[in-house]
């Protein structure tokens, strides 16, 4: 559970019971998410490059925060770099410049994914 404090940017965590955790800063894990993201989304053509980047936020926000702040970047890195290009991609597939339709592969993807590792289907 998170409560808010006043109108700030800080939250407090609280277990079940309400008994707090700890608190987490909002404004610096939207921050430091966005930078992640587009840093990911820059280097995305060499892996040891995201490797080093992800490495680089932990080191620099500590494994506590670091779940919040990825969270945060895949979210940002999904709706913000991912859906543009597949509407670019979308517009050249449909004048028929380009022949794989990359939003049905994602598709394809996942359904292969689900059905060769395991897991619930997320609707």
């Amino acid at each position: 559970m998170v409560i808010a404090l006043r109108d700030n940017d800080i939250r407090i965590l609280t277990d079940d019971e309400g008994a707090p955790l700890g608190t987490i800063d909002v404004a610096e894990i939207d921050r430091r998410a966005t930078l992640l993201a587009y840093r990911l989304a820059t280097c995305s053509n060499d892996h040891d490059q995201v490797d080093d980047a992800l490495a680089a936020e932990l080191g620099q926000v500590g494994s506590e925060m670091f779940g919040f702040v990825a969270a945060s970047a895949l979210r940002m890195v999904v709706t913000s770099v991912l859906d543009p290009v597949l509407e670019v991609t979308d517009r050249l597939t449909e004048a028929g410049y380009l022949r794989a339709d990359l939003r049905a592969g994602l598709a394809d993807a996942y359904d292969n994914a689900t059905a060769t590792i395991g897991g619930d289907h997320i609707a």
